[in-house]
């Protein structure tokens, strides 16, 4: 049972931005201490880079079944695989049965699952950020707010293809988008004049608040308006996100794997590799990295604490050439024996039911 671990680099090569629900406005960051002092650095959650691989994972497993005729899975089986169940259940497998379930359930050995529930081979660490020469707080990519472009405003010869009725509309509607500028900026002047008249001693505060109000007011008006149409020239906010060029350290290792599924890991590495992006922005060129790995093969003296750790190659995700370079007999057999399960993945495996 074959023991493999990569070590190596995440580089940004465009801003890597991830998201989760309770987040915010605010950058993804993780507490990290360095030189004993306590900060917060751009991460790449683990659960997000295992999550990749395993969708990565599936397709592959995918790919190989459509080789064999048309493919249909419900929708149950379809997560059970992609994302391992989506609950836990209660079991009463013997002892000693969970060889006989993994055999015939590689993608789920390597990643895990919660029906059944099998604990995954697969360690996938957080990705950090190393250390800058002028760190700080972590910053984002230092961009300012857009404005979401007309079609009409950049292009006016656009105009010729409306109606008289549809270009008086425009005309309207364009006002109004100013107006609701103008109204807003008038919003925050007023939040800034209440906010330091609450700060001073001995102020009436009251007609600053009504100040507010109407201002409040008078952008609610705008926006009730029949002809309002906020989605033209509205205000683009900056997505946060980690800046190109940051480089994060991280780590991916299988403990105990049959050869198969490290076969399989290596796999989605090459699927990865075509498309080696993680994160949201996609479609606005966000998330595009270089991954680079140096890998490990764990030795198989059969006293345990005889083991020993030697080079077996490297692995690259979004450069150039293979995704794999190594001569290692351990990591050779395993794209064998993964090559072998693909030729056979719906009789081989219960992958597919």
């Amino acid at each position: 049972m074959p023991t493999i671990r990569l070590n190596g680099t995440i580089t940004a090569r465009s801003p890597i931005m991830i998201t989760r629900p309770e987040q915010g406005d605010a950058l993804l960051t993780m507490n990290v201490v360095r030189h004993q002092s306590l900060i917060r650095a751009h991460a790449i959650p683990g659960e997000t880079i295992k999550g990749l691989l395993r969708s990565s994972a599936y397709a592959v497993c995918v790919d190989a079944a459509k080789l064999a005729g048309d493919l249909k899975v419900s929708l149950d089986q379809f997560y059970g695989q992609a994302i391992g169940g989506l609950g836990f259940v209660a079991e009463n497998r013997e002892l000693g049965c969970d060889a006989v379930l993994r055999a015939s359930q590689p993608l789920l050995s390597l990643f895990g699952a919660a029906n059944p529930k099998l604990t995954g081979r697969i360690i996938v660490h957080h990705a950090i950020a190393q250390a800058i020469a002028n760190e700080g707080q972590p910053a984002g990519t230092g961009l300012p707010p857009g404005t979401r472009r007309d079609g009409i405003t950049s292009r006016p010869e656009m105009a010729d293809l409306l109606s008289n009725e549809d270009r008086a509309l425009w005309s309207r509607q364009n006002a109004m988008v100013s107006d609701l500028a103008e109204a807003n900026r008038k919003v925050e002047d007023a939040k800034r004049i209440l906010g330091r008249a609450r700060r001073t001693e001995g102020v009436d505060v009251a007609p600053f608040e009504a100040e507010l109000e109407r201002a409040v007011a008078d952008v609610a008006a705008i926006k009730a308006s029949p002809e309002f149409q906020h989605s033209v020239q509205r205000p683009l906010p900056v997505k946060n996100a980690a800046p190109a060029g940051t480089v994060f350290d991280h780590a991916i290792e299988v403990v105990d794997g049959t050869e198969a599924e490290i076969g399989l890991l290596l796999a989605a590495l090459e699927l990865w590799r075509q498309t080696p992006r993680i994160g949201g922005g996609r479609t606005i060129g966000y998330g595009q990295i270089i991954a680079e790995y140096g890998i490990e093969v764990l030795s198989a003296e059969p006293l345990r604490r005889h083991r020993s750790w030697r080079p077996a190659g490297r692995a690259t995700i979004g450069g150039e050439g293979a995704v794999l370079d190594t001569t290692d007999e351990t990591l050779l057999a395993a794209q064998m024996a993964w090559a072998d399960t693909e030729m056979a993945i719906r009789t081989k495996t219960r992958i597919f039911g």
